[in-house]
């Protein structure tokens, strides 16, 4: 396959180097950002998690347009994963031992995270 570019974000990253550093996924936006063309289409509040994940999927492999995706796993995790933990450490007033009980995670596991994602304590 060629030389294409997608742009993620603001970002234009080459798919030779198979890295996709950023993926939305949105529940209440106007637009989904994990795809390179505009979209009015976003996930309605009503719908679960789990559907916004699926229609964020199919959209991006829709626009990869045959070529390769990579590290998927990694991006859909630090993607929903960094706003999870900054929710719940506010739920939590910045209670790391409360949010970590929360989660089901051990509070150095928090803590790890926490850094690995640049969340504030």
């Amino acid at each position: 396959m060629g030389k294409a570019s997608l742009k993620i974000r603001g970002v234009w990253q080459s798919r030779r180097s198979q890295k996709y550093r950023s993926l939305s996924i949105t529940t209440n936006q106007r637009d989904m950002s994990l795809t390179k063309r505009d979209s009015t289409k976003a996930c309605s509040t009503r719908q679960s998690l789990s559907d916004c994940v699926e229609e964020s999927m199919q959209n991006y492999f829709a626009d990869l347009n045959g070529h390769d995706a990579s590290e998927l796993y990694n991006l859909v995790i630090a993607q929903v994963e960094k706003p999870l933990f900054e929710t719940v450490l506010s739920q939590y007033n910045g209670n790391i031992t409360h949010a970590a009980q929360a989660l089901g995670l051990n509070r150095g596991t928090v803590l790890a995270r926490l850094k690995k994602y640049g969340i504030a304590r």
